[in-house]
């Protein structure tokens, strides 16, 4: 138990506003898009992006933060771009995606427009950008590690004027976010050139990581918050570099086990 544990199980009656407005983040997190301490980004694993990444053969991938949430109630940075991605790594993403699919069938909603039917997949899997360095067996998937948000909401013109109470005790996925805040290093992405003077006028702007220096971790559209809570049986993909691996929370640990797929014909032009 780290000091802070204890210090809330001491005082967990208490209300901290400087430190628990983690468990504020973490319980509405999808009103906000990527800040610089996150630990990750998120974005969604869909048809169409599978096809785009097939189709595109210049090794840059660009990914929505977390898309099937409502844009203007976010802040933070929307967007972001993978240079290098190799078509192997572009393949086997496309692989783990039509894996899954055999287990959960797509849902997609159809609006007619003017110019035709436009399909959007409703149950998208959940994709996070980590760095290379991040392990998945001694952090929980899911949770953010920044305790620096605050200061950045801030940067953004959002103003933080409430907290909620904290719970008695607090959930453990919080404790564990705000205990291990500072162990787990952010994503290393390069920001848009302008941060600090207007930030929210750049939230749009790409912020940037090389695929050398991050993995792909792939959840299926309901179990990215038993992965938070790391919950018993709860599972994922990781894609790191060329590898592709599955992760199941086990009794005995975290079971790793390689995945092999069928050879996928180049699609590259």
């Amino acid at each position: 138990m780290c000091f802070r544990q204890l210090f809330v199980a001491v005082l967990s009656g208490a209300v901290f506003a400087a430190d628990i407005c983690v468990l504020q983040r973490e319980a509405k997190g999808e009103f906000w898009r990527f800040l610089p301490g996150d630990a990750f980004f998120l974005s969604e694993l869909t048809q169409e992006l599978v096809t785009a990444m097939e189709r595109d053969a210049d090794g840059t991938v660009k990914l929505l933060y977390n898309p099937r949430r409502g844009p203007d109630l976010c802040s933070g940075y929307g967007t972001l771009e993978i240079n290098g991605v190799s078509l192997k790594q572009r393949q086997l993403l496309a692989a783990v995606y039509r894996r899954v699919r055999k287990q959960q069938r797509p849902v997609f909603e159809i609006t007619t427009t003017d110019s035709g039917e436009v399909r959007r997949e409703l149950n998208g899997m959940a994709l996070l950008i980590y760095n290379k360095t991040f392990d998945s067996r001694d952090y929980n998937i899911g949770l953010r590690y920044n305790e620096n948000w605050v200061e950045d909401e801030r940067n953004f013109g959002v103003p933080i004027v409430s907290y909620p109470e904290l719970e008695r005790p607090p959930p453990p996925y919080i404790v564990e976010d705000w205990c291990n805040s500072k162990l787990v290093p952010a994503l290393k992405a390069v920001l848009p050139v302008g941060r600090g003077k207007f930030p929210h006028e750049l939230q749009f702007t790409p912020v940037t990581v090389e695929s050398r220096g991050v993995k792909f971790v792939v959840v299926m559209d309901d179990l990215l918050e038993d992965l938070r809570m790391n919950k018993m049986y709860a599972w994922c993909y990781v894609l790191e570099d060329d590898k592709v691996t599955r992760l199941e929370h086990d009794p005995d640990g975290w079971l790793t086990k390689d995945v092999e797929f069928e050879p996928v014909k180049d699609a590259s032009p």
